[in-house]
């Protein structure tokens, strides 16, 4: 009586064919993600309907505003445009 052996399975996919299949994935991943960070850089900051200026306020006007904790900066721009009558 003969002793048969079971030869390996063959891979489904030679090696070479899954790693440029991979390499083609990895590919097309990296031009989708290339893709939405240049959108996301087309987009920019929306407007806010605010402008952004250099001004020199005494220095207690900046201290007594500053009161108001990390929102100070609005207080004062609020304070602004209420005597502008806005």
């Amino acid at each position: 009586m003969a002793i048969r052996y079971a030869e390996p399975a063959a891979p489904a996919k030679p090696l070479l064919k899954q790693a440029k299949e991979i390499r083609r994935q990895a590919e097309a991943l990296e031009v989708g993600a290339n893709e939405l960070l240049a959108e996301k850089r087309r987009r920019g900051r929306q407007p806010s309907g605010n402008e952004t200026v250099t001004l020199r306020v005494d220095k207690r006007a900046v201290e007594f505003f500053k009161t108001y904790g990390d929102d100070w900066k609005k207080a004062m721009a609020d304070a602004l445009a209420r005597a502008a009558h806005l």
